[in-house]
């Protein structure tokens, strides 16, 4: 039984190694075709052309899996009939269980990188991807980088301490913020002082302030100055990380899953349609897992006959089963975002159907001996 399951799971891995690399392949060529005009006008060097696809590869994975994990079922299942080694296994006593459990073992590692990438690395290669090309941008009009995504009124409410922190830049490799206005309130909502920085960075040791002052307000019945320069110290009353406070500079699709809970936490008294789409977003990277396991159990359920006569009809119907699948999810999604539709429903539902029908169809063709 060991030498069987290597088999087919050898069977299985080589096309969906091929397929993994040549789907990123064909996608580098095509997004290069596309950018070669832009990388000559930034005189990109080969290194830079090759750093800038591989920075973003983490985030590319993700949509290539569930394709490659399909494809190489449908590949791994045809082969199987065709040569006739389903037939020969069947008849030796081996149940259809059996003999797809590497390819379900594999699809299921599969779904939970996925899950992995989609929660952790591949929103973050993203905004890599952006920062890079921001620096070969500003390179070729020899001024310096500018820090990171542009922030236009960008605000962060820490409800808890009654701190509003008014952010213009953000430069997520070295933790910079950059002009940034921090006021603080009293339980009464009064101003207390307000601290304006050129440039702060967040380390182990708390906010590091570069030029700043600080503007106390009140300051005649506390005795305190008016202004005090706070240049170059560590202002350890700020209790807030730099996820907490630049998660105001990202997009929904450019937030990790602790970004987005982390965001959603400080931000509850935002309206429900503009936390729509960050809600979304999160309960999205839960199911990532659903599209590679449910394509290895539909490829399994329609390919895997004791017949060879399936034609290219048994090779396309999950082809086309998962293009209906991936437009019926971008719908729901749109709905969740744009807040018509309640968040956990739409974005489950096309993922709960995709899973259940190819769990059905396996159970059916896991019952089926002969046809």
């Amino acid at each position: 039984m060991k030498i069987l399951n290597r088999h087919v799971l050898l069977a299985y891995l080589i096309p969906f190694i091929v397929c993994l690399l040549a789907f990123t392949c064909m996608w580098i060529i095509y997004d290069l075709i596309e950018r070669l005009g832009e990388f000559a006008q930034l005189n990109a060097s080969t290194s830079d052309v090759l750093r800038y696809y591989a920075i973003q590869i983490p985030g590319l994975l993700p949509m290539l899996l569930p394709v490659s994990v399909l494809v190489a079922a449908i590949s791994c299942t045809t082969y199987l009939v065709r040569s006739g080694e389903l037939v020969a296994m069947l008849a030796c006593g081996v149940g259809v269980s059996w003999i797809s459990t590497p390819i379900i073992i594999a699809g299921m590692l599969t779904s939970m990188t996925q899950l992995f990438l989609e929660c952790t690395v591949a929103p973050k290669a993203y905004r890599d991807r952006a920062e890079f090309l921001e620096e070969l941008r500003a390179q070729a009009k020899n001024r310096e980088r500018r820090a990171g995504p542009r922030i236009r009124s960008a605000v962060y409410f820490n409800q808890t301490q009654k701190r509003i922190w008014y952010l213009r830049r953000a430069d997520v490799p070295t933790f910079t913020l950059t002009d940034v206005e921090i006021l603080q309130m009293d339980q009464s909502g009064r101003d207390i002082w307000k601290i304006f920085a050129k440039t702060m960075s967040h380390s182990a040791d708390g906010w590091k302030l570069g030029d700043a002052v600080r503007v106390y307000y009140g300051y005649e019945s506390e005795n305190l100055p008016l202004l005090k320069n706070i240049s170059h110290t560590v202002a350890k009353e700020l209790s807030e990380t730099f996820t907490q406070v630049a998660t105001g500079v990202y997009s929904f699709d450019a937030m990790d899953q602790q970004e987005l809970r982390v965001f959603l936490s400080e931000n509850a008294n935002l309206s429900p349609v503009r936390k729509a789409p960050y809600l979304s977003a999160a309960h999205r990277q839960l199911w990532s897992w659903a599209p590679a396991l449910g394509g290895v159990l539909l490829v399994i359920g329609i390919c895997l006959k004791s017949t060879r006569r399936s034609g290219l009809a048994g090779v396309g119907t999950p082809i086309a089963i998962y293009a209906g699948y991936v437009l019926v999810d971008q719908f729901f999604f749109a709905l969740a975002k744009s807040a018509r539709m309640p968040h956990e429903l739409a974005i489950a539902l096309p993922h709960m159907l995709w899973i259940t029908l190819g769990a059905v169809l396996f159970y059916r063709r896991a019952r089926t001996i002969s046809e």
